[in-house]
């Protein structure tokens, strides 16, 4: 498997780039399979600061410029959030930089099985 290591470019007169551990996890589950319509509590860290950084829920095969429910980190680098319940199915947690200049470029999946 090959490294990935992600950054920031930003103006020059503020710090030039931003170089996070590829191995760091950004989301943390208490469990990896949930019962239908159990609620999803998920743990991040290690986010970048932007106001505008989020994480969805969605279906395992939705393309990469799919959201389910989401929220927007509001510049918060750690935090907690509870998803809704899901119907039985395959399902990834995905983060995401900077909206809209990170684009729907995915910075972390997690899966996640509901039962």
């Amino acid at each position: 498997m090959q490294d990935r290591y992600s950054f920031t470019i930003e103006a020059a007169e503020e710090e030039a780039a931003t170089e996070t551990d590829a191995d760091a996890e950004l989301v943390s589950l208490e469990k990896e399979s949930f019962a239908a319509d159990e609620a999803i509590s998920i743990e991040y860290s290690g986010l970048p600061g932007n106001d505008q950084d989020w994480i969805t829920l969605v279906k395992a095969s939705d393309p990469d410029d799919t959201y389910g429910e989401w929220f927007y980190t509001d510049g918060q680098v750690d935090g907690t959030y509870t998803f809704e319940g899901l119907e039985p199915g395959e399902y990834e947690i995905r983060v995401y930089y900077n909206w809209p200049d990170g684009d729907f470029d995915v910075q972390e999946r997690i899966p996640v099985v509901v039962e």
